[in-house]
């Protein structure tokens, strides 16, 4: 079985472990190729060579609101960048990753969400104040948004849960068979 995983991301050290169990509650080895900026990937293959997980990931630049997704992934997972892009952007890239996986194949985010009733974790909070204040694209999402992306990209069983207490949610979709 090949596993691939597309990260928009690094990973703290300390999210790295639940990301790892993830892969295995679905019988796979982790294998995968990290996505990120240009000046990120030097950092991320060195990363990669200190682990000794050289033969089981690779690292390509990738901006992932422009570029395309490598084709036949069977699990695409965006990591702790939810907020910083709008619903539009944030719509492209779940319908991308959609279009990336193959039949049976899922995406997950992992990211800061809002509670439904907009009561909610300091960072997630934050980030959506700083997008105001900065007029940039950021944007807090709450989950119903979030399952809204992935329903309207096709995925199917789609859930939320938390992930990392008061920081990070998880939602999760399926492409259909």
């Amino acid at each position: 079985m090949k596993f691939t995983v597309v990260d928009a991301t690094n990973v703290q050290a300390s999210a790295r472990k639940p990301l790892v169990e993830l892969a295995r509650q679905h019988h796979a080895i982790p294998v995968a190729i990290v996505l990120d900026l240009p000046e990120v990937i030097p950092i991320a293959r060195e990363f990669i060579k200190q682990h000794g997980v050289d033969d089981r990931v690779t690292a390509q630049a990738c901006d992932f609101t422009s570029d395309p997704f490598p084709e036949g992934a069977d699990v695409i997972l965006m990591n702790s960048n939810l907020p910083m892009y709008g619903s539009d952007a944030i719509q492209m890239v779940v319908q991308k990753a959609f279009e990336a996986v193959v039949p049976g194949g899922e995406m997950h985010i992992c990211g800061e969400m809002l509670h439904e009733d907009w009561n909610c974790p300091l960072i997630p909070g934050m980030c959506g104040l700083h997008g105001a204040l900065d007029d940039s694209t950021a944007k807090a999402h709450t989950p119903s948004e979030c399952i809204g992306y992935f329903e309207n990209a096709g995925f199917v069983e789609v859930n939320v849960s938390e992930f990392v207490p008061d920081i990070l949610m998880h939602i999760s979709g399926r492409k259909p068979v």
